[in-house]
C-alpha cells in the first residue's frame, strides 16, 4: 500500500506541475499575442482618432491603452532626443515590472502604448493550482481506500490459513485447506500447507 501510494503521489506531482506550467505558458503566450495584435490593429488605424475607437474593445481584453500627443509627426532628430525610439509593433514586447508593454508611433506623431499586467495570470494559475490540489488529495484518499480494501480482500485467504492452523494445532488433524487453485502464490502455499500437515 505504501509503495503504491508513493508512486501515485509521484505521478500526481509530475502531472500537476506539468499542467500548471503549461497553463501559465499558455496564458503568457495569449497575453503577448493580444498585445501584438493590438499594436498591429492601431498601426493599421494610422491616426489618433482611429486609435481611440479601438480603446474600448482593448480595455475589455484587459489591455490598457495610453495615447499621447497628436498632430504632425515631429522630426526624427527631435523624437530621438525627447524619448527612446519606439519599438516597432509586432517585433518586441518590453517588460516593466509586472507589466508587458508595446509602443508604436503613428504617422501623425501619436505615441500609443499598450500595457497588460501579469498579475491576472498569477491569480489564474493560483486558482488552477488550488483546484488541482483538491482533486489530487481526493484522488489520493480514494486510491488509499481502494488499495487498502483490495489488499485486505486479496489477503483474506491468509486469515483462513491462520484459523485452520490453529484448529489443527488444537487437535482437529483431519482439517485441510484444500485450495481450489494452486496456480497462485496463496493457492500454492495452501497446497504446501496441506502437504506438510499430511
Amino acid at each position: 500500500t505504501l509503495v503504491t501510494m508513493s508512486l501515485l503521489v509521484a505521478v500526481l506531482v509530475i502531472v500537476v506541475t506539468a499542467v500548471t506550467l503549461a497553463y501559465r505558458a499558455s496564458l503568457q503566450s495569449d497575453l503577448r499575442s493580444h498585445l501584438l495584435a493590438a499594436g498591429t490593429a492601431v498601426e493599421h488605424a494610422g491616426s489618433a482618432q482611429s486609435a481611440k475607437e479601438l480603446v474600448r474593445g482593448l480595455d475589455l481584453a484587459g489591455i490598457t491603452t495610453v495615447i499621447q500627443a497628436g498632430g504632425q509627426a515631429p522630426p526624427a532628430e527631435k523624437r530621438a532626443a525627447n524619448r527612446p525610439p519606439p519599438v516597432k509593433t509586432g517585433t518586441d514586447i518590453t517588460s516593466a515590472g509586472s507589466l508587458l508593454q508595446v509602443r508604436d508611433t503613428l504617422p501623425d506623431g501619436t505615441l500609443v502604448t499598450f500595457s497588460a499586467s501579469n498579475s491576472g495570470i498569477a491569480g489564474a494559475v493560483t486558482r488552477l493550482l488550488a483546484v488541482e490540489l483538491v482533486v489530487a488529495i481526493t484522488a489520493l484518499a480514494l486510491a488509499a481506500l481502494l488499495v487498502a480494501r483490495g489488499t485486505k480482500a486479496a489477503l483474506r485467504p491468509l486469515s483462513n490459513v491462520i484459523e485452520t492452523a490453529a484448529r489443527i494445532a488444537a487437535g482437529d488433524t483431519q482439517l485441510r485447506l484444500r485450495p481450489t487453485r494452486t496456480d497462485t502464490e496463496l493457492g500454492n502455499m495452501a497446497a504446501a500447507f496441506d502437504h506438510m500437515v499430511d
